[in-house]
């Protein structure tokens, strides 16, 4: 009885179209990235302490907050449109906007060094942390890139795959480091920041 259910169940999955898998899985994925990040938070919060924590928090809100001008955010509304408009210079395309967002990081980070004082008292994060951030700012636009490029051509299996490898690696490396390392806030971030780039 369960066989022939199972049986069904794959049948009904073969006949459904390729964007409508491609969103249930996507779907998924977001769900068990969600879960991963669930039980990452009360697993973190024991192992740091409410200073730690709190830095991490920190270091996490101004990097969500700076991203968008560090990259000028290309890899989200801009790339779409252009995967739309222009589909058979995406190759072009994304190397221009790619190059485009790398740049601009890079600029952002010379203002950044040529007064970090002043940029580290006021984002309450040290030097070699903010050198992190710059780093992430520079790679994390590549996976972004790739994500919208599979989503807009149905490629769920790879970046489904993809995903959520980088999440468990980054769960496990975050506790393994904080766990190892006596500067936990900075073990956490940089883990993470290591299996990104």
């Amino acid at each position: 009885m369960i066989r022939q259910k199972w049986a069904g169940i794959q049948l009904y999955y073969k006949e459904l179209s390729l964007p409508f898998k491609a969103s249930l899985w996507f779907f998924i994925c977001n769900i068990l990235q969600k879960g991963f990040s669930l039980i990452s938070t009360p697993v973190f919060i024991r192992l740091m302490s409410s200073a730690q924590y709190g830095k991490c928090m920190t270091y996490y809100s101004w990097y969500e907050l700076l991203y968008v001008f560090a990259t000028l955010n290309m890899s989200s509304v801009s790339y779409n449109n252009v995967l739309v408009k222009y589909p058979d210079d995406q190759s072009k395309t994304t190397l221009s906007l790619m190059s485009l967002s790398g740049f601009t990081t890079i600029f952002l980070f010379m203002i950044y060094i040529c007064s970090f004082g002043f940029w580290n008292q006021t984002f309450r994060i040290t030097t070699p942390m903010m050198c992190v951030m710059f780093l992430q700012f520079f790679f994390e636009p590549a996976f972004m890139f790739l994500a919208v490029r599979e989503r807009y051509s149905y490629s769920y299996k790879k970046l489904t795959a993809l995903t959520l490898s980088m999440s468990a690696l980054t769960l496990v490396a975050g506790v393994c480091s904080v766990m190892i390392f006596p500067q936990k806030y900075e073990a956490r971030v940089a883990s993470g920041v290591f299996i990104s780039v």
